[in-house]
């Protein structure tokens, strides 16, 4: 995860711009801040120890990999909506949709759980994150259990323990407050959202393993 950060406010804009932080490091188990794998991941290509990258809507050659040794890597895939120093380099090169051309979900930087709808549909042959993941999936292993965004959603409430027992169609239009407030955070409360909010409880199931 590459960091962002930017000029916050006290009504909407938080000083980290990626949204997802939260949901990021509960899906994929991380303690570390945003960037904290970055070096190591630069340093694993530059030494040949990394024979294949997929990066998802970034430019990795603004994070210490240059484009000769990209061209060195025997599979380098990337997921994105614009063009980039690194773009002219892969092995495949897939267009996916932004921000508003897609369903999902997100855990904000005050812990609120919220549902993504789609604005607008995607131009051309771009598709959602999770399609093309799904494909590049089934094409390596022969097998593929998802079909749909609640399919995505299915797997995460089945081994995450947090989402234990929720859907999309159960977080509602308002979100759920998830988990507590991480301190330190930098995004503001929302008008008309309590700042002292109780994080919603349910009976939470042991992940399987």
């Amino acid at each position: 995860m590459v960091p962002r950060h930017d000029t916050g406010d006290d009504i909407l804009l938080s000083q980290d711009r990626n949204p997802n932080v939260n949901g990021a490091k509960i899906i994929l188990g991380l303690n570390a801040e945003p960037g904290a794998q970055l070096k190591r991941i630069a340093e694993g290509v530059a030494g040949g120890r990394i024979k294949a990258l997929i990066v998802l809507g970034e430019d990795p050659t603004e994070f210490g990999i240059a484009v000769d040794q990209l061209k060195q890597l025997p599979s380098f895939i990337m997921m994105g909506i614009l063009h980039n120093a690194a773009t002219p380099h892969t092995t495949a090169l897939f267009p996916s949709a932004a921000y508003a051309e897609k369903r999902g979900s997100m855990i904000n930087g005050r812990g609120r759980l919220q549902r993504l709808n789609r604005a607008v549909r995607p131009p051309g042959e771009a598709r959602d994150d999770w399609e093309i993941l799904r494909d590049l999936s089934q094409a390596i292993t022969g097998s593929n259990g998802v079909y749909n965004i609640e399919d995505v959603f299915k797997q995460m409430a089945d081994s995450v323990p947090q989402l234990n027992g929720l859907s999309l169609s159960k977080i509602g239009d308002l979100g759920l407050k998830l988990i507590a407030t991480p301190e330190g955070t930098t995004t503001p409360t929302p008008p008309g959202e309590p700042a002292d909010e109780k994080v919603f409880e349910r009976e939470m199931t042991r992940a399987p393993k």
